[in-house]
């Protein structure tokens, strides 16, 4: 019973007219506010993503850094300039296939590890790729703090074990300033 109430007001509320949205209680407008602006960054990351638009993606990146690695270090603002500049490292992963594969083949010799078996692409030739594409944005909001999360899950993914399935491309984003800035940029 109590979860056919839930649904119900969930789905009254998505199918709410803009002047049945402005008379929601505060909190549900603000998460609401939160989600559309949480959808338009999404558009932004994956229009930069396909356009090839390094200073797009740079300026939705956080001002404190952004991590790229399961408990790695955060890895800051400057550095990320500095390696788009040159058109190496974090660059690469996300704008030039060739690159990446050149400085994971270099790495891997250098840590005499075996060449890799399925090279991965950067992430805009994955999503230019993709026979299909499709956006999810996630928002939680508490009292205490506010956190998003943008997958955009991509299809024809080269790499061996994922053949043929969707794999997401997730960012988690944090508000600053009143803006969405991706603080974290999930491994895959």
């Amino acid at each position: 019973m109590l979860k056919s109430f839930v649904l119900a007001l969930f789905f009254g509320f998505l199918c709410a007219s803009p002047e049945q949205a402005r008379n929601q209680p505060p909190k549900v407008q603000k998460d609401a506010q939160l989600q559309a602006s949480l959808e338009s960054t999404g558009a932004r990351l994956v229009s930069a993503l396909e356009k090839g638009d390094s200073a797009a993606l740079f300026s939705l990146f956080s001002k404190g850094g952004v991590v790229f690695e399961i408990d790695g270090p955060t890895v800051p603002l400057a550095f990320l300039k500095k390696t788009f500049s040159e058109k190496r490292s974090y660059y690469c992963r996300f704008f030039d296939t060739a690159c990446m594969r050149e400085e994971s083949a270099e790495m891997r010799k250098k840590l005499q590890a075996k060449p890799s078996s399925s090279p991965e692409n950067c992430y805009r030739d994955r999503i230019l790729r993709s026979p299909e594409r499709h956006v999810k944005a996630f928002v939680n909001s508490s009292d205490r703090e506010t956190w998003g999360q943008i997958s955009i899950y991509v299809r024809n993914d080269d790499r061996e074990r994922y053949s043929g399935a969707e794999v997401p491309l997730d960012f988690e984003l944090s508000l600053e300033d009143g803006v969405w800035k991706i603080v974290n940029v999930e491994p895959n």
